[in-house]
């Protein structure tokens, strides 16, 4: 039982180390979309291949953000996740902050 709660501390402090650096990555390049929380969950696809599942609240809402900065996430974050020796492949949701008001981000 300690084991893996010890197991599942050191997963969690990794997801809060991956959403940093993603969050630090990606506000360092856009220019015009303000980045106000990353969260990181892992989950896998159909092969059982591990994947990140990334939430990226950001201020403003859909229209205010400049689409060319958002379809160039991947392209920036995974030289850096790679830096973390992180492999999984990140998947991105946009959300806007009036979108999600007060709720939670909870994994699909």
């Amino acid at each position: 039982m300690k084991r893996a709660l010890k197991n599942a501390r050191q997963g969690m402090d990794q997801l809060l180390e991956i959403s940093e650096v993603i969050k630090h990555t990606l506000s360092e390049n856009f220019q015009t979309t303000k980045i106000v929380e990353v969260r990181t969950f892992a989950t896998e696809n159909a092969e059982g291949e591990g994947l990140l599942q990334i939430y990226v609240v950001i201020d403003g809402t859909p229209k205010d953000v400049d689409a060319h900065e958002l379809s160039g996430a991947v392209r920036l974050v995974r030289p850096k996740l790679d830096e973390i020796d992180e492999q999984r492949f990140p998947i991105f949701s946009f959300v806007s902050k009036k979108e999600i008001g007060d709720r939670p981000i909870a994994p699909r």
